[in-house]
C-alpha cells in the first residue's frame, strides 16, 4: 500500500502533499483490481472470491465457470447446493428452491434433472423428475411425478392439479380450469376432447358401483340372449314389432310386442343392431312370471348417424329367450330392415 500523506487540523496542506495522496488513492485502485478483477480478455470477473463461515461448513464462492460469472454456495454434507451462473452453464440447486411473494419466474424452458437414486419417499405437492428401477438396479423408465395430498378429514376430490387460462380482470373474477385431475384419479374435461390416436380402456374391475362394470354385464347378457334365440328351435312368444309413425331418418321409435305361447317363468328380449359394417347389442327387458296369451310390451329410441338412408339401412334382431315352470328352454328372434 503507498504511503499516505499525513493530515492534521490546522495544518497547512501545500499542492505536492495532495497530489502525492491522489497517487496513494489511484495505486490503492489498482492493487484492487489486479486482486480481484484481473483481465481476461473481454470477461472481468471475480475469480475464487470467497466467504466461510467460522465453522468453515458453509460458504459462498464467487468463481470463473466458462464464459460467465456464478455465485456457488456449500453447506454442511451437501457439497455444491447452489449454483448460479448465467449462459451455457445454467443453474443448479442441491435442494429445495422456495420464494415467497411474487412467483418465481424462468425465461426460457425449466428442466427437472432425475434424482441418481430411488425417490426417498413421498413429496406431497411437488413435481419431480424420477428414473424409474427394477431390483436390479436397472433404468426401467423416467417419469415426471406430480404429487398430492390428501389432509385428514378432508375429500380427495378438494386436492387436484387445475390447468386453465387465467381468470379475467374483474375484481375476484373465478378461475375455470379446462382440465383438472383430483387425488382420488378423476379426470374432468370441460369442453370438447379431440382424439388424434386411439383411446383405450383399462380394465374394468368387477365393482357394481362402476358403471363400466354394469355395461359389461349388460351387454353380455344381451348377447346370451340373442346366441340363444339364434339356436334354438322351440319358440316361447310371437314377437311383433311397430314403427312409431313419428319416427326420423335420425331416430325410430321401435315398439316390440311379445306374446308368450305358454305360462314362463323366467325370460328376457335383446337387440341386435347391424348398421355400416358395426354390430352392437342392447337389453330391452328382463322379467320372471309371464302368462301364456298375455302380451308384453317394450319400447326403444334408436337414434341414426348418420340418418338412415337407402343405402345406409340398418338391420335389427329382437331376440327373445325364456323358461317355462318345467325347465324348458324357449327361444324366438325377429329381424326387421329399417331404412329412410
Amino acid at each position: 500500500m503507498s504511503e499516505r500523506a499525513e493530515f492534521r487540523e490546522g495544518r497547512r496542506l501545500r499542492a505536492d502533499d495532495l497530489n502525492r495522496e491522489a497517487a496513494s488513492r489511484r495505486a490503492d485502485l489498482d492493487d484492487h483490481l489486479a486482486l480481484a478483477h484481473p483481465a481476461r480478455g473481454a470477461d472481468h470477473g471475480l475469480i475464487g472470491a470467497a466467504v466461510t463461515a467460522p465453522a468453515e461448513d458453509t460458504a459462498i464462492e464467487l468463481l470463473h465457470i466458462g464464459p460467465s460469472t456464478a455465485v456457488r454456495m456449500a453447506l454442511p454434507g451437501t457439497g455444491e447446493a447452489l449454483r448460479l451462473a448465467p449462459g451455457e452453464a445454467g443453474h443448479r440447486a442441491a435442494g429445495r428452491v422456495t420464494g415467497r411473494g411474487a412467483p418465481m419466474a424462468a425465461k426460457g424452458a425449466l428442466r427437472l434433472v432425475s434424482a441418481a437414486g430411488p425417490a426417498a419417499g413421498p413429496a406431497p405437492w411437488t413435481v419431480r423428475a424420477l428414473d424409474q428401477r427394477d431390483d436390479q438396479g436397472r433404468l426401467t423408465g423416467r417419469e415426471l411425478r406430480i404429487e398430492l395430498e390428501v389432509p385428514a378429514g378432508s375429500s380427495s376430490v378438494d386436492s387436484r392439479v387445475a390447468v386453465g387460462p387465467p381468470p379475467g380482470a374483474a375484481v375476484n373474477a373465478p378461475f375455470r380450469p379446462v382440465f383438472v385431475v383430483d387425488a382420488g384419479g378423476a379426470v374432468t374435461i370441460a369442453g370438447d376432447v379431440l382424439v388424434g390416436g386411439v383411446v383405450s380402456q383399462g380394465t374394468v374391475p368387477a365393482d357394481p358401483d362402476d358403471p363400466r362394470f354394469v355395461a359389461a354385464v349388460i351387454d353380455l347378457v344381451a348377447q346370451r340372449i340373442v346366441g340363444v334365440a339364434t339356436a334354438a328351435t322351440t319358440p316361447a312368444f310371437t314377437p311383433t314389432r311397430t314403427r312409431d309413425p313419428a319416427s326420423t331418418p335420425a331416430s325410430t321409435r321401435l315398439i316390440v310386442k311379445l306374446t308368450p305361447h305358454r305360462n314362463l317363468t323366467d325370460w328376457g328380449a335383446a337387440l341386435e343392431i347391424s348398421r355400416l359394417g358395426e354390430r352392437h347389442y342392447q337389453l330391452l327387458a328382463i322379467g320372471s312370471a309371464a302368462t301364456a296369451g298375455q302380451p308384453i310390451t317394450r319400447t326403444r329410441d334408436l337414434p341414426w348417424d348418420p340418418p338412415l338412408t337407402a343405402a345406409t339401412a340398418a338391420t335389427v334382431v329382437v331376440a327373445v329367450a325364456a323358461l317355462d315352470a318345467q325347465g324348458q328352454m324357449a327361444a324366438r328372434r325377429l329381424t326387421i330392415v329399417l331404412t329412410a
